[in-house]
């Protein structure tokens, strides 16, 4: 994406009430910690992320050490 695309967009956002009200409330949620997205992420997935690696089970033509 060119920088004036990427200003033009910003300046669209920025001057509509609803875009920037959406845009806000994409951060409403606030920080979370490395241990909240894990329990979140372990509660999706299970604990295999911890064990297996996601690199050894993609359809790449790369073998695994």
């Amino acid at each position: 994406m060119c920088a004036q695309c990427y200003y033009a967009r910003v300046r669209q956002i920025c001057a509509n009430d609803d875009m920037i009200t959406e845009y806000t409330q994409l951060f409403a949620n606030g920080y979370k910690t490395v241990d909240a997205v894990e329990a979140e992420f372990n509660a999706a997935f299970g604990e295999s992320f911890e064990y297996m690696d996601p690199v050894c089970f993609s359809h790449t033509l790369m073998p695994c050490p």
